[in-house]
């Protein structure tokens, strides 16, 4: 599991996925850094990371919130998009 952590980890993109109940079950280094902007302590949820895009802290800006598209302290804009996932057992 660890190699797993390692490679999600390096990855370019900022990504984390919940679990059915809406629960954090993995999330990337990238991911964590831009939650601790987003709500100070990071998401532990997707309702929280729903409500952080919906209402952003002040050195978060909402550019397009069709697009759901926000500009981080470090300068960079970021498009946040969210998919189902669904194992081969249905899950």
């Amino acid at each position: 599991m660890d190699r797993i952590k390692e490679s999600f980890d390096s990855l370019p993109i900022a990504a984390c996925f919940f679990d059915k109940n809406g629960v954090v079950r993995l999330i990337n280094r990238r991911m964590l850094a831009i939650t601790n902007w987003l709500q100070k302590g990071g998401i532990q949820s997707l309702a929280e990371m729903q409500s952080a895009l919906q209402a952003p802290p002040a050195s978060v800006c909402c550019l397009d919130p069709h697009l759901r598209i926000y500009r981080f302290p470090d300068g960079t804009a970021l498009r946040f998009a969210q998919e189902q996932i669904t194992t081969k057992a249905g899950a």
